[in-house]
């Protein structure tokens, strides 16, 4: 037992190894600060680089069986989805999810179990040394976001996995994923987000989305909003494809859902359904009865999760308009409150989030708000004082306050707590990453290769 804890602990010493020097990698990033047609042209750039990085190691992008994802919301929970079915199906299955919440290692996980710290460090400087003597980075370094596809692809090619699920990042068309030739598209609801880089509009945004749709593949979607929908469409009909529309949970037939699963999570869990069903056409053998184990085993932290010994404890993501709006219908049901009985809202958000829009949809559920600051390294978080004043220009009267640090913003959230009261933590994935580590700590994630440990 003690060889075991001296292993675990050398090899969260490498985790951290391993991270360090991915993390160096965003505080050396140049800033992009162009028009949008600069942005575009370096993206461009950059996908030849990657591709020209994974030929170094086989082209894996190329011979690895891959379920592509994008989308504004759901991305995270449709590919987990997708994933925990096929393996439930008997098929070695790779997952990248973006962002992590706690550990690095979540992003490269196989039949649900995270890659190892130690296997991680080494995964780390073997593509990041090839990166360095490449000539294709002799001028610019290679990026984090090259660096993470190039690691993520090369570890399922090296465990021989029988296919993959990739999320994209924040777009689709020039996300450094788009490199790779799938064998399905999968998108989820499109909606204003990442307004910065995707444009100002529905339409743009779902152009980017879009992208990722190739000649031949095809295509399942949720998307339900007709200008978006128009545009998948026009899409999908360059590349000689047809769109396979979802409509929502009722498509899967199934009305057993957790009474703590929400409508947008349900319809994330419909596509998913449909995804697999397309895949079973290719030739994937997933059983009806294996379908629903993984649907039924299917997780995902941070999302609508409450927290062990503290059911009163809810943790979500929310930080676009979309998920607000399903965690603000669903709050009721999710966080139950005695009559009478408070509801602590701790929230936080980064720079570029329309946080008005989020927090109109709370105002009228919260009973007291903390404000507090994501911490994350390369994005700057929203000031919790200008919260404050946006949550009071919208009519919050009660009591609200300021707390920078999320672990201290918890604790006063807690402090605060009267007998039946919940505490909502939403506004940032990063946010609920911060706090998470409560529960979860992020060590333990790590040694033991999931995103519930035992407790230690």
């Amino acid at each position: 037992m003690e060889h075991t804890a001296i292993e675990n602990l050398d090899d969260f010493r490498r985790y951290q190894h391993g991270l360090a020097r991915t993390l160096r990698l965003i505080e050396q990033s140049n800033v992009h600060s162009g028009s949008r047609d600069e942005f575009q042209a370096l993206a461009r750039s950059r996908q030849n680089r990657v591709e020209a990085l994974l030929d170094c190691f086989g082209s894996p992008h190329r011979t690895v069986p891959i379920v592509h994802v994008a989308g504004t919301s759901g991305k995270g929970s449709t590919a987990t989805a997708i994933a925990s079915m096929l393996s439930a199906g008997n098929y070695k299955t790779g997952l990248h999810v973006s962002p992590y919440l706690q550990s690095a290692t979540e992003k490269i996980q196989i039949d649900g179990k995270l890659i190892a710290g130690g296997d991680f460090a080494d995964l780390v400087d073997l593509v990041l040394d090839t990166a360095e003597g490449h000539r294709a980075f002799r001028e610019v370094s290679v990026s984090y976001t090259e660096a993470w596809l190039v690691m993520t692809l090369v570890w399922f090619s090296q465990q021989n996995v029988d296919v993959v699920v990739l999320e994209t990042g924040a777009g689709g068309r020039f996300d450094m994923t788009n490199v790779v030739e799938p064998l399905l598209s999968v998108i989820t609801p499109i909606g204003l987000d990442h307004a910065e880089t995707l444009g100002l509009t529905i339409e743009s945004i779902a152009w980017h989305k879009a992208g990722i749709i190739k000649p031949g593949v095809p295509v399942v979607t949720s998307v339900d909003d007709p200008v978006a929908l128009g545009v998948l469409e026009v899409e999908a009909a360059m590349q000689g494809v047809d769109v396979i529309r979802v409509a929502g949970p009722d498509t899967i037939g199934r009305q057993d859902f957790e009474p703590g699963q929400t409508t947008f999570h349900r319809a994330n869990l419909a596509l998913a359904s449909r995804a697999v069903t397309e895949l079973r056409s290719m030739g994937f053998t997933v059983s009806e009865t294996q379908r629903q184990s993984g649907m039924d085993h299917f997780r995902i932290p941070g999302r609508a999760e409450r927290m062990p010994s503290m059911q009163s404890v809810l943790l979500d993501g929310a930080h676009n308009p979309q998920k607000m709006t399903a965690l603000s219908a669903g709050l009721d049901q999710l966080a139950p409150l005695p009559e009478s009985a408070p509801r602590i809202v701790v929230f936080g958000a980064l720079q570029s989030k329309n946080v008005k829009e989020l927090l109109a949809l709370l105002v009228p559920l919260a009973d007291q708000f903390i404000f507090t600051a994501p911490a994350v390294l390369g994005k700057q978080s929203c000031d919790p004082a200008e919260l404050c004043a946006v949550a009071d220009s919208l009519g919050f009267s009660g009591p609200s306050t300021v707390v920078p640090g999320p672990i201290d913003a918890l604790k006063s959230a807690l402090d605060a707590r009267d007998a039946g009261s919940s505490v909502v933590v939403t506004g940032s994935m990063y946010l609920v990453g911060n706090v998470r580590d409560t529960w979860y700590p992020t060590d333990q994630i790590v040694m033991q290769r999931t995103s519930w440990p035992s407790t230690v």
